[in-house]
């Protein structure tokens, strides 16, 4: 039952936001029962039929399945890896208009960060991180760890002039939850990890208009290390030896 339900959550946010010229090639049931039937064949690792379902949806419009056919060439899963290959997928992903993928504009600029298959520009890369972190015209979601991406840049000055409360303030956009409305219900989109331990390093050390707060520090590293950031683990647990204080 689980299994369906993200599933059926995946096919959602693939559908979230299309052209008038993909509703007119696949229907919206039609592309549902696709993406549902490419997820599937990806968790089968059965990728040679998830590269062919992700590739039409991918023609016809959808631009999730644009960022989704990309991962595999970025991956090497059923094909020989080929980064180039994967910002052409990227690209159709994240096109000028509105309705685009924002996982493919968030990868998009990781692989301009780092001149794979494209040439470096951090300039361009925080072009896409900004589209992928910004939920504006048809778009219900962001995505956390372009949100993260593009603090990192403000942080360390890629591409931009650096500047610490901006970087602050997309690390906190990338570490908190998104609450999405599905009909009745609503599915909970965890904070990024990635952006919760960058946060986290402000918070220990302090400066830059935040104060030290070795409780807070902890918290985000523990939601790091449920989002899977393994190698916080263990200075979550020792950053609590040393602040007993605060419990």
């Amino acid at each position: 039952m689980k299994k369906l339900f993200i599933l059926s959550f995946i096919a959602f946010l693939g559908l979230i936001n299309l052209s008038v010229t993909a509703k007119a090639r696949i229907n919206i049931r039609k592309a549902a029962f696709f993406m549902n039937q490419a997820a599937v064949a990806k968790e089968d690792k059965n990728y040679i039929l998830a590269r062919q379902l992700d590739t039409k949806l991918c023609d016809a419009g959808y631009h999730s399945s644009c960022g989704s056919a990309a991962d595999m060439y970025v991956l090497g899963q059923g094909v020989k890896q080929s980064y180039s290959i994967a910002a052409k997928f990227y690209k159709k992903g994240c096109p000028p208009e509105d309705d685009y993928d924002i996982h493919s504009c968030e990868r998009l600029g990781w692989l301009y960060e780092n001149g794979q298959g494209v040439k470096k520009s951090y300039s361009i890369a925080d072009k896409f991180y900004k589209r992928s972190c910004h939920n504006r015209g048809n778009h219900i979601i962001y995505s956390q760890l372009g949100c993260g991406l593009l603090g990192n840049s403000y942080d360390q000055g890629l591409g931009v002039l650096r500047d610490y409360h901006e970087a602050i303030r997309l690390y906190k956009k990338g570490c908190n939850d998104q609450k999405i409305i599905l009909g009745k219900g609503y599915a909970i989109i965890r904070g990024n990890g990635w952006a919760c331990v960058n946060l986290a390093l402000y918070y220990q050390s302090g400066g830059d208009g935040i104060r030290p707060n070795l409780k807070k520090a902890l918290q985000l590293y523990r939601e790091a290390c449920k989002d899977g950031y393994t190698q916080v683990c263990n200075a979550s647990k020792n950053l609590k030896r040393t602040s007993k204080s605060f419990f």
